[in-house]
This record gives C-alpha cells, structure tokens and sequence, in this order.
C-alpha cells in the first residue's frame, strides 16, 4: 500500500482524516474556549479570498456594507415566535455588564450589575437588522435597501467540529427590504445564483440550487432556498441560504413605508447567508489523502518555490534566480488577478518543505536546484501530479496561468464526475429503504415525492433529512409519476439527496432531498445562463442569443427585466411561447469599462411560477490593444447659426500592423443625420495624444449650421479594420465602435449662472436638505438685434412644485440683455432624487427635472431648462 502523509486515510475513517487535514493544512486549531477554534493564516488566508470574491459580486449586484451589534435584546427575538424557537436552545445569553471579586480569589458576576434585559449574543441579525430598518424606511422611495454585513456569529454547539460546527464562526448576512412580493423573490433567487455561481466557478465545488421542505425551512421565513453539494463520503452539505421572509419580520419589527397611493403598508424582505463552513466544504470536495487540494481562484498562493543548495556558493546562485522566477510569474495573470507566488527560504530539508506544501494544497510546487539555473528551467509539479517534471523556464512561466486554469477545471470534473456516479434513479418505496439501509454506501436519490407529513416519517425512520427541492431537473427528469410514501401525483422525478445513518461515533448526517410538488403551466427552460466571450476590445459592442424553450404544459411569456449596466440591451420576442417552442433572447453589450474581467447581467421576467427570474450574464476579459481619445465627440456650446467641428484620435498599440482604416456615419434614424460630414485626417505618431500609441488616426466630425436648439446626443457608428484593436487587412469588416457625440445649440436665448453646467446644459442643484430647500440665482442671456425687446415667461415646470420667479430683462450691452430667473426647491418636500443630466441617456432619464419657458424671440420661441 503506497504512503499517504495523512492517517487515517478517507476510507479508514473519514471524521478523524478530515480532521487531520485542517491539522496538517495548517488551517486551524482548537482553542481553549470550548467549542471554537482558532484560524490559522493560510486558514483565513482562504476564507479572505472567499470573503473578497462574494463581496465583489454584492457589491456588483446593488448591495452595500454595513455593521450592526453584536448584541440583540432578547425581545426582539420574542416579537417573532417562530424564529425565537428556532434559535432558543442554541442562544448565548449576557446577563450582567460587570465583575466582582468573590472573596475566594476569583471573580463572579456582580449581582447590581444584573442586566434590566437579557442581551442574546448574535446568532443571526434578522430581529436587530429589522429593527434598524423600521427606522431607515419611511416611503416607497426608501426602497430597496440592499445591505451586506461581515460578521461572527455565535450558536451554542455541543458536537462541533472545525469549520463545519462551532460555537462561534464567521460569515456574511444578506438583508434586503422591498416594496413587493415579487422584487423580494426576486432578490432572494438572485443571491441564491450568486452563491451557486461562486460554489462552481471559485470553489470548483458543484451544487444543487433548491428550495427547503416546510418542515427545513429557516424559522419564521416564507421560503428558503439552499445551494447542496456532495461530499467524499456521499453526505451533502449545505453550502448556503437565501430566505424569502415574507412579511413576517417586518411585522414583527413593523418595518411600514408609505407607497405611491399614500397608503402605508408592510416591507417585503429577505436575508440570504454563507459562513466559515465553505472552507469545510472546499476540504471535503477537493482533499485527498495527502492534505488538502485549493482550487486555484482561492488559493492563497498560487505557486510556492522550493529552492533548493547544499553550500553557500550554490545558495548565492539558487536564490537570485528564484527572486527572479518569482518577480516573472507575479507579472502574469490568472481569472483577472496577479499571480500569488511565495519563496520559501526556511532552513528545512527538502523532503519536509516539500510535503508541508503538498498538504497545504498549494496549487504549483516549483524546485529550484543548481542545475535548474544552469538550464535556465525548473522542476515543477501540480498538486494533482504525484511527479514534477522539467520544464523550461520560459516555457513554465507563460503556461503558468493555464496550468492554474485546467486544474481549477480537473477539480470541478472531478467532483462532479463523483456526485454522478453517486446519484441514483429510484421509482420504488422498496428500493429507496434499501439504498439507504445500514451499511450502504448512500448517495443521491432521484425520486417521485410530495411534501407531507408521511415522507417526513419515512425519512425519520430511516435517520435521513429531506433538505431541498431541486429548482432544475436532474438526471433526465421524465415527467410526472407517483410519490413514493403517498401513491399522490408528483410532476417528475427530482434529485433527492440524502445520507446513510451515521457510523458510530459520526455526527449526524447532512443531506439533501426533494418533495416536488404537483404542478401544471409554463416552464422556462434556457439552453445556459452564462456565456463567456473570451476577449472583447474595449470600446466594442457585441451580442449574443441565449435560447430559451418552454418545457411545460401553458404559454411561456418573456420580459426584459433590469440590467447591470444601460449599455446593456436585452430583446425578446413579444409572442407567448406555446408548449416545446423555443425562442432566442438577444442581449447586446457595449464593453465601457476598463481593462479587466468583465461581467454584465439581464434580468428575464417570466409567468413560470417556479422560475420567476432568470438572469442571463455574460462574462469575458476586456483588453485594450487599441485607444479612443477622448471617448465623445465634445461639440460643447455651439451656435445654431455657426458651424462647428469636434475630433477623436483612434489608435493602436501594436506595431508592425497594418494602417488603420475608419468610416464614420451618424445615425441615419437621427432628424439631423445630414448635418454632420465626417474626415479622417492621418497623423504621425509623435502628434497622436496617448504615449503607449505608435500609430492613429484622427476622425472629425463637422456640424453645419442649423442643429435644432438644445441639448443634443448622438451616437456615431465607426466602422474600421480594427480585430481586437489591431488593424488587419483593407476591409471594414472589423469591431465597429458607437462613439457619442454631445452638443449644446444655443440661439440667440440662453441660460447663464454659477451653477449652470454649460458643457452638459443643465443646473446642479447637487443635494438639497428636505428641511430648507434651496435656490439658485440664474439668468437668462439675450443677444443678437432682439436683445432689447426680447423677453421670456414661464410655461411649465416639472415637477409642479419646482418654483421659478423672472424678473425685469436689463441691457447690458448694445445686442446683449439679460433677464434675471430664480429657481427655488420649497422646504418640507420628500426625498427623492430628481436628475436631468444622465450621461449615458442624454439626460433624458427617469426622474428629470424641467422649466419650459417662451419667449419673444424668433430664434428661440421655447427654451427647456433642465
């Protein structure tokens, strides 16, 4: 039998090897609080990059942080009676706030220091947050409240074991607050794909999204939803909840707001969570008997190097090499990040730093010995790799990141190849008291049941949990059929997890299960709701079809939802799909951002019940081999009368390519499509404005006289010979760019003050205190022969209780006059944000603010102040 360097192995005992692991690991220890542990820096190493990773993706999707106490009055938690029974035999209770001597030499609670009410040290934050959010939420335009908090937790287990079960651990708590049903189910379905999205994608760890039983369900919520996963030992964990919690908390913390009637009503909210108990899971999917295996997109290192001398005169060749190969692989880049690389220098023999990093997990182990710098190569080994092997430095270091990526791959198909060949079809009430009689092996069920009061007996009896419903089919779902307990009509066969009874000396088994119950109407089944797209030049606009088809018995109806990001377009067909008919759902995209991983998401409405949000996301890295500067065509202030011209430089950064060619065009739909002419003048690349460029272009664009009045935004449609910003060939068939174009027409009428952006056109009021309000000073500029006669009246404003006051026109000059316009925002008015300056929209956005005015003028009969 070959060494393995942790005893037990998996298959002698699996409880003491997973706890040999986290020992061997470095991960964590006991400590001498009974029932918690001690995180070690590799430990927590791996739990920040988890922590950095999810909180990106809050934060991504809406939410903020914030910290609320520790401590919560234990009437909070009695308002609500479902939750407090829940959580009552697992509470932590402070009772007194000061010490005293005993007169024995030690200390006792101070019996004046008793404590009016008990405070119950958190063992989640629903009772408190909710409390806080009955005062945050007054109306409907408080709504939502997305809110993410970093956190320990204390819950008092008598059987723990490190990461999976302790008294005190760590975790995030989602709270969001809603002013419907539907936008908090929504919420609660979004971070449960989040969770699932982070599971498969960092941890490389599969799951099963799905909703809890009744009798599984989180106290006092209206629905939970889990993320399940397998492991080693064919128990499932659960890896993470999103609650939808009804309105039962905020009528139990009286969270009301006013809606758009004036009526007040109760708040629709969710929570949503995942702890310290992924590190346990990462350890059980991935670990082997020789320590753990850390997926590369959380590993704390990426790649450790062993060097490796005798002497002194082999050291001082050893180790600047070393620093060096270090200093190459921190330069490149795996899933958007900079390599982690370590040197371990420690005075250890080989063998033993060796193996203390294969049992850390480390994803790359790099030796380098003499002869490794005489050859300018290394010795390296994957963590999956009994064997290293020579390779060539060069070579090692720009194959570095997509060793990284096919191993993240190798674990995640691994353990997905496992859970398959662990899941089994059952149809008979015999065969499922068989699978999961003492002595075998357990697994995943995929079976017909109902949720009822009889399945929960059979599956007591039997020492198995029910833990979800899955919210897809599993395993080729072949239609409705018996539940097993019941005989009742069951939609299909779902996947029904479950564990064996417990060995002796074992906790009691996680595990998964999955009453489906009766269903008949529209399902929305979507061929992936991920597409990656590799690479896309910055600047560039690309689609993409995703294809969904109803796999029910009713019409399917589809919806554009919200999306991430307005340059983010979704279209749908209008059609209800009938049953088996499928339809493709187009998203487009413009890449704005900055070089790097790229993410965008649509929101799919449907009538599914079961599926009432589908989120669509695109993915991909964002390079930027070429340049546009500046990012618009910057018209600024011009007159209706003159003519005017604006410029971008298009650029490229790689030499030895070929010129870049560029046709420019307005947007043939726009009313003034025929005013502008567009030239592309070439440039030498001293002149060119971006220092990285080493050859351009420079396109502009000439606007004739007579441009409508007002502010303007177009959008210009560049077509070039630019393939992932390097110009290739003769032809415009490359990325084509949609460059905005901004402009300010003035007549002979036109605003002026301190306030008054004259680049954009508009007043910025920027925040206004309800209590006070506020008013600026502006004035209206005339010019031209009319000046002297020319006057201006209010017409309308938007919204009505915008108040404006014009004063007496002065001349100023011969051909110049100006008339006083005060615009004045009332005290006492609700807050809301009122915005007409939107860039991406032209400030034609929701919410904006206008004062219509006529004038006397002939140039400018109307004017739109925003």
């Amino acid at each position: 039998m070959a060494k393995t360097a942790i005893s037990p192995t998996r298959s002698e005992n699996y409880p003491e090897w997973y706890q040999q692991v986290v020992k061997a690991a470095d991960l964590a220890e006991n400590s001498d609080v009974r029932g918690c542990m001690v995180i070690k820096p590799w430990g927590y190493a791996l739990w920040e990059n988890i922590q950095r990773r999810l909180d990106t993706r809050f934060k991504e999707t809406g939410h903020d942080n914030a910290y609320f106490p520790l401590f919560i009055p234990m009437s909070f938690l009695e308002k609500e009676a479902e939750h407090v029974e829940g959580f009552a035999k697992e509470c932590a209770v402070v009772t007194h706030h000061r010490l005293e001597p005993n007169g024995k030499g030690g200390l006792q609670p101070a019996p004046s220091a008793k404590l009016e009410e008990p405070l119950i040290v958190r063992p989640t934050s629903e009772t408190i947050i909710g409390a806080t959010f009955a005062r945050w939420v007054q109306s409907y335009r408080d709504l939502p409240i997305l809110i993410n908090q970093w956190a320990n937790v204390v819950r008092w287990e008598l059987r723990t074991r490190m990461f999976l079960r302790t008294a005190e651990f760590l975790w995030q708590e989602g709270h969001t607050v809603h002013a419907t049903a539907e936008e908090a189910q929504e919420e609660t379905r979004k971070m449960l794909d989040v969770y699932a999205e982070f599971a498969e994608g960092a941890m490389a760890m599969p799951v099963i999204k799905g909703e809890k039983t009744a009798g599984e369900r989180f106290p006092g919520a209206a629905a939970t939803y889990s993320i399940e996963a397998m492991m080693q030992d064919r128990k499932a964990l659960q890896a993470g909840t999103s609650h939808f919690l009804g309105q039962n908390f905020a009528k139990a913390q009286e969270i009301k707001f006013q809606n758009q009637a004036g009526e007040f009503q109760y708040a629709w909210t969710t929570s949503w969570g995942v702890s310290t108990r992924l590190v346990g899971g990462l350890i059980m999917s991935h670990a082997d008997d020789d320590g753990l295996i850390c997926p590369p997109k959380l590993a704390p290192a990426h790649a450790v190097i062993l060097p490796i001398f005798k002497n002194d005169e082999e050291r001082a060749a050893v180790l600047p090499y070393c620093e060096s190969l270090k200093n190459e692989l921190s330069t490149q880049e795996y899933d958007g990040e900079k390599l982690r690389v370590r040197i371990d220098t420690r005075d250890l023999r080989g063998g033993e730093k060796k193996w203390q990093w294969v049992k850390r997990g480390v994803p790359q182990r790099v030796e380098v010995g003499p002869r490794d710098v005489a050859s300018a190569s290394v010795f390296a080994a994957s963590r999956l790799m009994e064997k290293g092997v020579g390779v060539e430095r060069a070579k090692f270091v720009a194959d570095a990141p997509k060793m990284l990526g096919e191993l993240q791959q190798q674990l995640f198909d691994r353990a997905k190849r496992a859970r398959d060949e662990a899941s089994v079809v059952i149809d008979t009430l015999a065969d499922f008291e068989a699978f999961f009689a003492e002595g075998q092996p357990g697994g995943l069920a995929y079976a017909h049941f109902t949720d009822g009061p009889e399945m929960e007996a059979k599956c007591k009896a039997l020492k198995v949990t029910p833990r979800c419903v899955p919210l897809e089919p599993l395993l080729g779902d072949d239609g409705a059929g018996e539940c097993l307990f019941t005989g009742g009509r069951s939609v299909g066969k779902v996947e029904t997890d479950f564990a064996p009874p417990p060995r002796k000396g074992e906790l009691p088994p996680t595990a998964l299960s999955g009453p489906f119950k009766v269903y008949d109407g529209p399902v929305a089944t979507v061929d992936k709701e991920l597409y990656d797209f590799g690479t896309m030049q910055r600047g560039v606009t690309k689609s993409h079809e995703f294809v969904f088809t109803n796999t029910g018995t009713a019409p399917l109806t589809l919806e554009v939802g919200r999306t991430t990001c307005k340059c983010t377009l979704g279209e749908v067909s209008d059609k209800p799909l009938a049953p088996g008919e499928s339809s493709p759902v187009r998203l487009e995209w413009v890449a704005k951002s900055l070089p790097g991983e790229f993410r965008q998401e649509a929101t799919i409405l449907t009538n599914d019940p079961r599926k009432p949000t589908v989120n669509l996301s695109v993915v991909g890295l964002i390079t930027e081999t070429s340049g546009l500067t500046p990012e618009e065509f910057l018209l600024g202030r011009v007159s209706a009368d003159q003519e005017s011209t604006a410029a971008v430089y298009l650029t490229t950064y790689e030499k030895d390519s070929d010129p870049i060619l560029v046709e420019a065009a307005a947007d043939p739909q726009s009313p003034q499509a025929d005013k502008y002419e567009f030239e592309v003048v070439p440039v030498e690349a001293e002149d060119l404005p971006l220092e990285r460029a080493v050859a351009g272009v420079k396109l502009v664009v000439k606007a004739k006289p007579g441009l409508p009045i007002g502010h303007i935004t177009e959008w210009v449609s560049v077509k070039t010979n630019l393939h992932d910003g390097v110009p290739k060939g003769d032809k415009l068939d490359g990325d084509t760019l949609q460059v905005p174009l901004f402009a300010v027409v003035e007549g002979d009428v036109s605003v002026r003050g301190a306030h008054w952006s004259k680049e954009r056109d508009f007043l910025n009021f920027g925040s206004v205190a309800s209590r006070t309000g506020a008013e600026e000073n502006l004035f209206l500029s005339f010019k031209g022969d009319n000046a002297a006669t020319t006057r201006a009246e209010v017409l309308s404003t938007d919204p009505e209780w915008l108040e404006v006051e014009l004063g007496e026109p002065k001349v100023i000059r011969e051909g110049v006059a100006h008339q006083p316009m005060k615009v004045r925002i009332p005290p006492n008015r609700p807050a809301e944000i009122r915005s007409g300056a939107g860039a991406d929209d032209g400030g034609q956005g929701e919410g904006d603010a206008h004062i219509r005015l006529k004038t006397n003028n002939p140039s400018t009969p109307e004017l739109d102040v925003r």
